[in-house]
C-alpha cells in the first residue's frame, strides 16, 4: 500500500508519502522540504515550495473526506532548459465537485448547476465549499491554496495541473486547457512543474490580490500592518504601543509566535494562537503580535489566525488594537491580505 519510507539516490527523489490526518502537515511533508532545500537551484528563498505543499496537503486534509491517505510525490531532475521540480499531490476522496456541491458556498452551487466548471472555479478565484460567513465554532475557509499556487506557477512559468472528477485543466502563463475525461478519477491529482531557474514570488502573489481587493494606493495604506507604518511614517519601534492605543487605560500586551513555532505550516497550529491573542484582547489591551523569529506562515494558517479574528473584531478594532512587528516583508504583506479578504464585504 505504501512505498518504502526512503530517498533514493540520484538528483533528488522522494517516494510516495502518505498524508494521513492525526500527522501534522509538517512531519508528512518534511522529506520534501529537505529535498528542496537540497536541490533549490536559484532559489535562495524556499517559502513559497513550503506554501505550495502546505496548502495542498491541507485541501486533502480538509475536503477530500477520504477514509485513506493522500499521497505527495516530489522529484527534482535536471532539464535542457534546466533544473525542474515535479511535485504531485494525489487523493482518492470526493473530488473538488462533490465537495461544492455538499459545501455551503451557494454562489458556487448555483454556478456548477449553469454548467461551470468546478475546477476553473477552484483555481480562478478564492473560492471554497466552506462558507464565508463565520458562527460560533464553525469553520470557514477561503479557498487559498489552489489560487495561490495558480498564480505562483503563472509567474514562476511553470506549469499546473489538476485532475477531479471527469475534468482534467492544465494551466500555465499563457494558456488554460480543461480536457474532459472518459475514465473519471473519484478524488484529486494536483500535479507541478515548478522552473528552478525562475523565481516564485510569493509576496507578489499577495501584493497583487491585496490590489485587486483594495484598488487604490491610499486605502491599502490602512491595510498595512505597524512595521509597514512606522517604518514610513518615522515611529520608532519603542513609542509603537503609545501611538496606537486607544484609551489611557490600555496597556500593550506581546505575543511571541515563535513561542508557538516558527514554521506555521498546518491550520491546527493556527488554532492556539488565535485563541491565546483573543484572551490578550480581553480586557481592551493592544496587542503587539511579533513575528521575529517566524519562518513560514501559510494563507490559510494566517486567516485562521488573523483573518477570522478580523471579522470577529470589525476593521478599525483590529487595526488598532492588533498591531504586527518583526519578521520579514513577506509574512506582513500576507497578513495585509488574508485580513482584508475577510474584511472586503463589509
Amino acid at each position: 500500500m505504501e512505498a518504502p519510507a526512503k530517498i533514493y539516490k540520484g538528483i533528488g527523489n522522494i517516494p510516495l508519502q502518505p498524508i494521513v490526518v492525526g500527522r501534522s502537515t509538517e512531519q508528512v511533508l518534511d522529506r520534501v522540504y529537505h529535498m528542496v532545500d537540497d536541490w533549490v537551484g536559484f532559489q535562495r528563498d524556499t517559502s513559497a515550495f513550503k506554501t505550495i505543499l502546505s496548502e495542498l496537503a491541507e485541501n486533502i486534509l480538509v475536503h477530500s473526506e477520504s477514509s485513506v491517505p493522500g499521497y505527495v510525490h516530489a522529484r527534482v531532475h535536471h532539464g535542457i532548459q534546466g533544473d525542474r521540480c515535479e511535485i504531485t499531490f494525489a487523493d482518492s476522496g470526493i473530488g473538488i465537485r462533490s465537495s461544492y456541491l455538499e459545501g455551503t458556498n451557494e454562489e458556487v452551487r448555483n454556478r456548477l448547476s449553469k454548467g461551470a466548471s468546478a475546477l476553473h472555479i477552484a483555481v480562478d478565484g478564492l473560492n471554497s465549499s466552506k462558507p464565508k460567513e463565520i458562527s460560533p465554532g464553525g469553520r470557514s475557509h477561503f479557498g487559498y491554496g489552489l489560487f495561490t499556487v495558480k498564480r505562483l506557477m503563472e509567474l514562476n512559468r511553470g506549469r499546473m495541473t489538476v485532475i477531479s472528477g471527469n475534468e482534467c485543466i492544465t494551466l500555465n502563463k499563457y494558456k488554460t486547457d480543461l480536457l474532459k475525461l472518459s475514465s473519471p478519477w473519484n478524488g484529486t491529482i494536483v500535479g507541478l512543474i515548478i522552473e528552478l531557474t525562475n523565481p516564485l514570488p510569493l509576496e507578489d502573489v499577495y501584493e497583487e490580490e491585496l490590489a485587486r481587493i483594495i484598488p487604490t494606493e491610499k486605502e491599502r495604506t490602512v491595510y498595512r500592518t505597524a512595521a509597514s507604518l512606522h517604518s514610513e511614517q518615522g515611529i520608532p519601534d519603542n513609542q509603537m504601543s503609545e501611538h496606537v492605543q486607544t484609551s489611557e487605560n490600555s496597556s500593550a500586551k506581546t505575543l511571541k509566535i515563535k513561542d508557538f513555532s516558527t514554521k506555521l505550516l498546518a491550520r491546527d497550529s493556527a488554532l492556539a494562537i488565535r485563541a491565546e491573542l483573543a484572551t490578550l484582547l480581553v480586557d481592551g489591551a493592544v496587542v503587539e503580535v511579533d513575528l521575529d523569529g517566524v519562518e513560514d506562515i501559510t494563507p490559510s494558517v494566517a486567516d485562521e489566525c488573523f483573518g477570522k479574528l478580523a471579522i470577529r473584531m470589525g476593521d478599525a478594532k483590529f487595526r488598532t488594537r492588533v498591531i504586527f512587528r518583526g519578521g520579514p516583508p513577506l509574512l506582513h504583506r500576507l497578513i495585509d491580505f488574508v485580513v482584508a479578504n475577510r474584511l472586503k464585504g463589509k
